[in-house]
């Protein structure tokens, strides 16, 4: 029995040297161009556009009272703005937390705010700004 288990792993071991060889040689491909980085000339199509300019916008504090209101902001530069309004209130808070026999709370926590609306994304050109929320 100890023979044959012998022989049986070796066999195996012979085909799967044999696999990995034969798997080194890729046929049938298309010949793949050699890439020298060091030829400035496969470089030359790579323009640089300019330097990164980041966003900055700037808001203040808006009081809201229900129905409509405008929202004041300021860009750096143009740029695309949607509004997400969130109830950051005691009352629009969720309350998270493990629940125990009969899905009372083990620890209650406050939750996120509550998600409210947005708005479709409206372009805005640099420097002050105003969008308005509905309500």
């Amino acid at each position: 029995m100890r023979m044959v288990r012998t022989t049986l792993l070796g066999v195996v071991m012979a085909v799967l040297a044999l696999g990995a060889v034969g798997a080194e040689e890729l046929t049938g491909l298309p010949a793949q161009p050699a890439f020298d980085r060091e030829d400035p000339s496969l470089w030359a199509p790579i323009v640089k556009s300019g330097s990164v300019i980041p966003l900055v916008m700037s808001t203040g504090d808006v009081a809201y009272s229900g129905g409509s209101v405008d929202i004041p902001f300021n860009l750096n530069q143009r740029a695309r703005v949607w509004l997400a309004v969130y109830d950051a209130s005691d009352a629009g808070k969720g309350t998270t937390g493990a629940h125990g026999p009969f899905e009372a709370w083990l620890r209650l926590q406050p939750g996120p705010a509550l998600f409210v609306a947005s708005t479709a994304g409206d372009d805005f050109e640099a420097g002050n700004n105003v969008i308005t929320w509905d309500g």
